[in-house]
């Protein structure tokens, strides 16, 4: 049989057992977890205590082509930023369909989100064409393009083809980039005595703690059923 995409095996291969075998195996696997979470919130409160470093004075394009400095992102200036460096330029036709998979993510929990942080999206699209694609996918929040700045570069999110050689930068802090051009990724920042902060930032796979439809996916029984990563994944218009 099949279940959207992924095929399921037969019944006869599967580990079929009674209620109390079926609870013993999941106390089991539930210490597991527990010791995961435990090592979850100790991982969490080491990420709070890292140091702040100090962000150049960035200006940017709002979607109506207005100028504005970094500290404008932060529409409530008592609470931090987060922000999503969206894989989109001027030479992609739409965003790109991961990206925009985690945009949606966060569009849909901004609710609950702005109760404690501020949200953006940066690209290097040009405003008119972030704007038209923003429209396009009823994105709620801030969206602003950083044409023209040195942003995506100092951030790791814009490689060259020196970078993918081994030859510059890294992408994810430790290795090169696997192409070159646009790349994913998250940061936070806090906004003190006039001056923006950097925080935090995640790529790759560390961006998967704020996407919660994989950890959805991670309790169904065939799990993620990936050949390669996100092959089922579409533009939610799309599907």
């Amino acid at each position: 049989s099949t279940w959207g995409h992924v095929s399921l095996p037969p019944m006869a291969e599967r580990n079929i057992v009674t209620e109390d075998e079926w609870r013993k195996a999941r106390v089991a696997l539930l210490e597991e977890e527990k010791e995961l979470t435990r090592r979850l919130d100790e991982l969490a409160a080491k990420r709070r205590a890292m140091p702040w470093t100090q962000c150049a004075e960035y200006i940017f394009s709002t979607t109506a082509g207005d100028r504005v400095p970094f500290s404008a992102l932060f529409k409530d200036p008592r609470k931090p930023l987060y922000v999503y460096h969206l894989m989109f330029s001027d030479d992609d036709e739409r965003p790109c369909k991961s990206c925009s998979f985690w945009v949606d993510t966060l569009a849909s929990s901004l609710p609950h989100i702005e109760q404690r942080a501020n949200v953006a999206v940066i690209a290097k699209a040009s405003p008119d064409k972030l704007a038209a694609a923003v429209a396009a996918k009823g994105w709620p929040f801030a969206f602003y393009s950083s044409a023209g700045s040195a942003f995506n570069v100092d951030f790791d999110v814009e490689m060259t083809d020196d970078d993918v050689a081994g030859k510059g930068r890294s992408y994810n802090f430790v290795r090169p980039p696997l192409w070159s051009g646009q790349m994913p990724g998250l940061s936070v920042f806090a906004l003190a005595d006039g001056h923006v902060y950097r925080t935090y930032s995640a790529y790759a796979r560390g961006l998967e703690q704020v996407n919660g439809v994989y950890g959805l996916f991670d309790l169904l029984p065939e799990g993620r059923s990936e050949t390669s990563p996100m092959d089922w994944l579409k533009h939610r218009e799309d599907y």
